[in-house]
C-alpha cells in the first residue's frame, strides 16, 4: 500500500513500476474487485463503513458509460461476490 493508494483521490492506483514510479494512475475494475474483496473483510474486522467505495479516473469520475468493455470477464466480479458474501452471511 505504500504505492497504490491515491492518496489525493482515493481508490487504488493500477500502475507502479519497481522503483515505484507512475504509470497507469488509472483505476481499473478488477483492481476495485479483489479491493472491495478486502475492503469487506477489513470492515467486518473494523466495523467501520468509511472503507466501502468499479473503473474510476484519477479523481473518482466515471470513464464513460460503457457497460461491458472487451476485454472484461467474470473473474474478479464472481470472486468478489462470493468473498463479501461470506462476509456478509459470515455465522
Amino acid at each position: 500500500m505504500k504505492y497504490g493508494r491515491d492518496e489525493e483521490n482515493g481508490g487504488l492506483i493500477y500502475g507502479y513500476d519497481l522503483e515505484g514510479n507512475l504509470y497507469d494512475d488509472d483505476k481499473y475494475f478488477w483492481v476495485q474487485c479483489e479491493s472491495l474483496a478486502t475492503t469487506a473483510l477489513l470492515g467486518d474486522k473494523l466495523n467501520d463503513e468509511k472503507y466501502w467505495r468499479r473503473i474510476l479516473t484519477p479523481t473518482n469520475e466515471k470513464c464513460s458509460d460503457e457497460k461491458s468493455p472487451t476485454g472484461k470477464t467474470d473473474y474478479h466480479t464472481m470472486g468478489v461476490c462470493y468473498e463479501v458474501l461470506n462476509v456478509i452471511h459470515k455465522e
